[in-house]
């Protein structure tokens, strides 16, 4: 069974082409944990939803978390230091016991390649 790890990083910005940066660096980096072999959660893949079917923030927040609790690890997208979403992540993660990862490098060398 492959290790579930919860990505966390910026996603927020001041403006719309910093929102699509933080979702093109999470999505890729999401990318690359799923081909160390780990089943990630990459909340950037959920924006068509929140925007297209307009699902309040609150609940797009709340369904992150969700998962967060349930997942076996948490790696952080470089970039992730001024995202107060993601310190709650991390401020939950911690509180749940959840092994928080500053790296994929750091991830893969405490679970091993195809964990």
């Amino acid at each position: 069974m492959r290790l579930c790890v919860y990505v966390a990083g910026a996603y927020s910005s001041n403006h719309i082409l910093g929102v699509a940066a933080n979702i093109r660096r999470g999505r890729r980096f999401a990318t690359e944990i799923k081909k160390a072999g780990f089943a990630d959660y990459c909340p950037w893949n959920d924006w068509e939803q929140a925007v297209l079917d307009d699902i309040p923030m609150k609940d797009f927040k709340e369904t992150g978390l969700a998962w967060l609790r349930k997942a076996d690890a948490v790696v952080l997208v470089p970039g992730w230091e001024d995202s107060a979403g993601t310190h709650a992540e991390i401020d939950e993660a911690i509180k749940l016991h959840i092994p928080v990862f500053y790296s994929l490098d750091s991830l893969i060398h405490a679970f091993g390649e195809n964990a």
